[in-house]
Parts: structure tokens; sequence; C-alpha cells
């Protein structure tokens, strides 16, 4: 026993928080030092035996080190959770309400330092449900509601970060309070209010002194607003969302990094200068040619605006926000790339000069000198050493002095109606080849997909081939015959898809495997196209280039042509 006891008690060691940053930030340091390493080699690794070899172990246990240090730093939700029940007992009891707390994904993780920076908003958020959501048990039993009220706290994964969603099932927020309170309080005139559409009154919640408490109590009222709670989330690199129904209920939705410290980007560029752009503000890309009559660039009360899919969207250009000179000629003679950006529930355009990469990159504080300026949230180091600045969507909009209230612009539904109408439900399988792309294909070419061992591929002239069920598989890489990156990665796992209705024994060779996917999905093939590619379509903000497997399995073994009609 006591053996057993000694052994349980060693899987665990108490370390000091300090050392743990002091570690992540070294993981951080070597990442960068790595991309610097795999940027300067890449020239070398055909020249010098064995070069390629040690590079792809010094990235694989690089990549390893760090997103288990990263791990160290992970905690639960239910480390901020596991307080509302009580918060709630006693505020019910403040309150004379009868009030239950439901709560839904405790195990969801979050990096240590948004954890400890969540506890006020929710907090406020929290006794805003109690306080001015749900209503008292007499006025819920004459509206044919059950006496007892309902505060629902829910995290859970989308796409790259975590959403937490505060929901009520109280009286829910009427917009023309909301419109009332902001003219009595001067925060907008009585003609500003009457402009307004709804889910834009919603909005002036977060302004700056903006209560609609009757009178200050020991539960509302205690100086923090809701233009606190969305600073504190926008600097955690996060936003907040109102979805509403009057006499039904109020939901309120932070959507959050899963760490501070790395972020995925997308690399874009201005003025000849590089800028990381985070993807989780990306809806879609879009490339507008000239003399393009479905995409193209209108001016409405001086202001410009892109007409997409026979609906018009705000339009900032980076290069005027930043101050820089614009490359190339007039608007109306070249190409021009626009990223649609979502902040809440509204979108606009954002026109850079060229589109790079997608990139994972380290999250560094902006330096003094340029702390104050609203465009950037960071900075980052690529991998050739030099400095790319984060830029923050948000302060952008408030650089631009964007106006959102125009009823031309685009609102939320139309947006979504647009989207679904020019889209189509479709099956996809997500994954990775030898490069950071992601990768996808209909599911309905695909016959399996099975894990392999790397290392029983063997060479058979200049093909290479593994044993698969008792037959050689000719193996593809993709990375190979498609335009996207080989970084030759070394991985723990690899695996093979093998196509359907393929009278060939041939196995595509991937590195990683996403997800699976059933839904509206719209694939462009106006920006990226050739041959073993549809084009590319959004997934959570991510751009995924979708692959033809027939083309890719004709262009890898020309060979093949005459005989693979059935693909």
């Amino acid at each position: 026993k006591g053996t057993a006891a000694s052994q349980l008690v060693e899987e665990s060691i108490r370390v000091n928080l300090n050392l743990l940053n002091d570690l992540m930030n070294l993981a951080s340091e070597l990442v960068l030092g790595r991309n610097r390493l795999l940027s300067t080699m890449e020239v070398y690794s055909k020249e010098i035996p064995g070069l390629d070899a040690i590079l792809q172990d010094v990235d694989h246990i690089t990549t390893e080190m760090q997103e288990k240090v990263m791990q160290t730093r992970m905690q639960p939700v239910r480390n901020i959770f596991n307080k509302f029940p009580r918060f709630i007992r006693d505020v019910s009891r403040d309150l004379n309400k009868e009030m239950e707390l439901t709560m839904e994904g405790m195990d969801v993780e979050l990096d240590k330092s948004i954890i400890e920076s969540l506890g006020d908003p929710l907090t406020h958020l929290v006794r805003n449900a109690a306080d001015h959501g749900i209503e008292k048990p007499e006025i819920r039993e004459q509206l044919g509601k059950p006496r007892k009220g309902n505060i629902h706290l829910h995290a859970y994964h989308e796409g790259g970060h975590v959403a937490i969603d505060i929901i009520d099932d109280g009286a829910g927020i009427d917009a023309k309070v909301i419109r009332d309170k902001a003219v009595e309080k001067g925060i907008i005139n009585q003609a500003e209010a009457e402009g307004l559409e709804d889910a834009d009154a919603l909005l002036l919640l977060f302004a700056p002194g903006f209560s609609t408490a009757e009178a200050v109590t020991d539960v509302s009222g205690r100086g923090v607003g809701m233009d606190v709670v969305k600073t504190n989330i926008e600097k955690l690199g996060g936003s907040i969302e109102i979805y509403t129904e009057p006499g039904k209920g109020t939901t309120f939705r932070l959507t959050l990094p899963l760490t501070l410290a790395i972020i995925s980007s997308l690399i874009v560029r201005v003025s000849n200068q590089r800028f990381a752009l985070p993807q989780i503000n990306l809806q879609e890309m879009v490339r507008i040619k000239p003399g393009d009559e479905t995409r193209r660039i209108e001016y409405i009360n001086d202001s410009r605006v892109l007409r997409l899919r026979g609906n018009l969207l705000p339009l900032i250009y980076l290069s005027d926000v930043l101050g820089l000179p614009k490359d190339g000629g007039p608007e109306e003679a070249e190409i021009i790339r626009v990223l649609v950006l979502k902040l809440g529930s509204k979108r606009f355009g954002l026109v850079v000069d060229s589109i790079q990469d997608d990139e994972e990159i380290l999250v560094k504080p902006l330096p003094r000198y340029i702390g104050e300026c609203r465009a950037y949230s960071g900075v980052t180091i690529m991998g050739d050493g030099s400095i790319a600045l984060i830029l923050d969507p948000q302060g952008i909009v408030e650089a631009a002095n964007l106006n959102f209230a125009t009823e031309s612009y685009n609102q939320e539904e139309e947006v979504i109606t647009a989207l679904e109408e020019d889209a189509k439900i479709q099956d996809m399988l997500l994954f990775q080849a030898a490069g950071p792309e992601m990768l996808s294909v209909h599911l309905s070419e695909v016959a399996r997909v099975d894990e392999i061992d790397i290392d029983t591929i063997e060479y058979i002239g200049n093909r290479e081939y593994i044993n698969y069920r008792g037959r050689p598989l000719l193996i593809i890489r993709p990375e190979n015959y498609l335009p996207i990156q080989n970084k030759n990665r070394k991985y723990n796992r690899s695996y093979i898809i093998i196509p359907k209705h393929s009278d060939k024994y041939v196995g595509i060779l991937i590195s990683k495997l996403y997800d699976t996917i059933h839904d509206y999905v719209h694939i462009d093939d106006r920006d990226i196209k050739g041959p073993g590619i549809y084009g590319t379509m959004l997934i959570d903000g991510k751009v995924a280039i979708v692959v033809c497997i027939k083309e890719l399995i004709e262009m890898a073994h020309p060979d093949f042509q005459k005989g693979s009609d059935s693909l």
C-alpha cells in the first residue's frame, strides 16, 4: 500500500507559476528560432546530405514541446463556473426571485490568463441576467412561464476558439427602451435613435455610461458598465454579441481565443509591408476583377461599398487607415482583394494589396511608442526574422469612423441568406498534407481513410508503395503535384485516403485529419483554380482548398488516365 501511495503522489508536482510563464516564453522564442532556421536552410536542404532529416526532427520536437508547455497553462472553465451556483442563490434571495442555474461544457479549457480575466465580465453578465432579465415569480406566472427562471452557462468549442453563452429565459431586451434611455442620457439624439435598426440599438448597451437600472441596488449599479465588459473581452482578443427576443429571453455570446500566446492568422501585404490578421474575424475572401458585374465597388454618400451577391458591404482600405501609399494603378484597372470580416453581427470589407498565407503566429505586446494606435493589437516575428504588426479589426473600424447604421449596408439576415443561396449542403473531409494549408475533398469521392506507419513505405523505381491489406498500394503525395507548400514535416501519424470508384489501387498520403462536415458550403472557383483543384471554401474562418481526386491521380500518373474514366 505504501508503494502504491508513493507512486500516486509522484504523478503530480506543484510548480511555481512564474516558472511556467518563463517556460512558455522560452518555448515561444524557440518556435521563432525554428521558423527562422527552416526559412534560412530551405535553399540548402537539397545540397547538404542529411540536412532534411535534421530539420524535420527540429521542427517536430519544437512543435511537440511548445504544445506540451501550452497544455500546462490550460485550465477548465469550471474554475470560474463553480462560483455561480452560490452566487445565484444569494442573488435570488436578495431580489426575491426564484432562479436556477444550469451549466454545460465545464471541461472546456482556456489559457490560465484568459480564465483569470473572465471572472469579472462573466459575473457582471450573470448579475444582469438575474437583475434585469429574470422576472418576478408572480409576473412569470401571469405570462404563462414557470415561476422559477433559468440562467444557463454554456461553454463549447467553435472552430479554433471557445464560445461561452450566458442565456436567460427572462423578459428579453426591448430595443425601444434602449433607444429612449440612450436619448435621455445624451448618448444619441432623437433623430439618430429613430434611424437605428433594432440590432444597432442593442449595441448602445455597450456605450459608456449607459444603464437601464431604475435604481442602484446591491445587485446592480456597482459602477462597472457593459462598456467595461466589452473592453475587457476585446483586450483578450475576443468579441461579445447579443441575441434577444422580447418576452422569451436573451443570450450574450462571448467568443474567445484558446490562448493569448498563439493565434491562427492570415498574412496580408499593403504597400510592401506585411501584417497579420486574426482568422477568428475572417468570413470570406473576395477577388474583384476588372469588369466583374457581380462584384463591383460603388459609392454611397462618398463612401465606398462592395456590391456582393446583390447586397452592399461597407469597405475600408487598409492603406488609408494606416496612412500608407497604395500599390498599383487606378481601381478600375487592377484586381482588388477584399477580406470580408465579421465583428459581432456586423460585416465589412477590408481591402489589401495581396494575400500571402495563413500561419500560426506568436503574439507579443506592442512597443510603447505605438501602443496607443488603435489599428494594432500586437506584434509577431515572421520566419525570416522580420516583424509584422497584428491588425485589430475593431480598432480599424474605429479609426476609419465606419458607420454601420445605414440601412443600405448588409444586415445579418441578408448576408446569411445571400450566402446560403449561393451555397449547397455538402459532405466534406478536411485534412492536411505536408504543408500548413487545409485541404478538403468531397466525401462522395472517398471510400475510406486508414492510419498507416510511414516507415513501411517502400520505393519501387521512382514510385512509393505500401503493403496495404495484402496488396501493394501506390502512394500519391498531394504536395508533389498541387500548388501547395511542402514543409517536409515529420509527424507521429500518417493516413491514406482510398478513392471511391477507382479501378487503380492508389492511396493519397496525408499527415493530419481535421474533421468531416455536413453544412452549407460555398466553393469559390474564381481565386484559386487549377489542375487538381476545384477552388476554395471557408470553414470556421479558415480557407480550405478543395481537391479533385480524379485530376490529382491523373497528374501523378498520366499512364492511369486511359483506365481511370470511372473515377
